[in-house]
């Protein structure tokens, strides 16, 4: 028996030393994949060639597109009354600090001759940027748009609300949606988006928590995907979505 033990032993030993080491990271990131067309959300450190080359973060410039001037308005269009979508239970005066929000969002990335996909992208970028996930819903009005713009902590209802206002802002159509209660995630939210005639899937709260890194350096662009199906929305009315993805940035 301790002969049959100690040879198992053995074996044991031997076959390991086949298999190569595999080192498990704690955190991930996303890496473009060419095949697809799509980002791919791989372990930090797995071993695997990025197919894209680093770069540094962009100037304001570079990171709003387009050539013209940067505008200067001082109203924008989109629902600030009792009730919106931006967040229903939100006074006047936070919809009032909300509406201000969004002036100094559409003043500091959109430019006079940008097309549909560049003030998507600046509008994004710039949402991203000014917040980050919050790790209560229920204080700081985590929930709504003036917790991502005004007080810069959201979780994906916030994120949603506030792409909605970003996006009414510069006259692209949207619609918050909810996760059914059959998701994987039921208390997720997102937004649809129409975008050259079609509509589309955008979720601002997990572009932004993603993390492109290089030699321990978050890298930019982000990647910026608008995708077709559905995604299992609580929402029954809601238009036929496109059936392909978009990578926009």
């Amino acid at each position: 028996m301790k002969r049959i033990f100690k040879n198992t032993l053995l074996f044991l030993l031997a076959f390991s030393l086949l298999i190569p080491t595999v080192a498990y990271a704690a955190e991930y990131e996303w890496r473009y994949n060419e095949q697809t067309g799509l980002y791919d959300y791989v372990p930090v450190g797995s071993g695997e060639t990025p197919a894209f080359t680093p770069t540094p973060k962009p100037t304001e410039k570079e990171n709003t597109g387009g050539s013209g001037a940067l505008l200067q308005v001082t109203d924008v269009p989109g629902n600030y009354k009792k009730g919106t979508v931006y967040g229903p239970k939100l006074s006047a005066n936070e919809l009032k600090q909300v509406k201000a929000a969004v002036v100094k969002a559409v003043n500091s990335c959109i430019r006079e001759d940008m097309t549909d996909k560049q003030k998507i992208v600046a509008l994004v970028n710039y949402l991203c940027d000014q917040c980050k996930f919050a790790d209560d819903w229920s204080k700081n009005r985590a929930n709504t748009a003036w917790g991502a713009l005004v007080y810069g902590e959201a979780q994906c209802s916030g994120y949603a609300r506030a792409m909605i206002a970003l996006l009414d802002a510069v006259g692209i159509e949207s619609k918050y949606v909810h996760a059914s209660s059959k998701a994987s995630n039921p208390s997720h939210q997102w937004i649809i988006l129409k975008y050259e005639g079609a509509w589309y899937n955008l979720d601002p709260q997990m572009i932004d928590d993603y993390r492109r890194i290089v030699n321990g350096v978050v890298t930019y662009p982000r990647p910026i995907v608008l995708y077709g199906g559905e995604y299992m929305p609580a929402e029954t009315k809601l238009p036929k979505m496109a059936t392909k993805n978009i990578t926009l940035q």
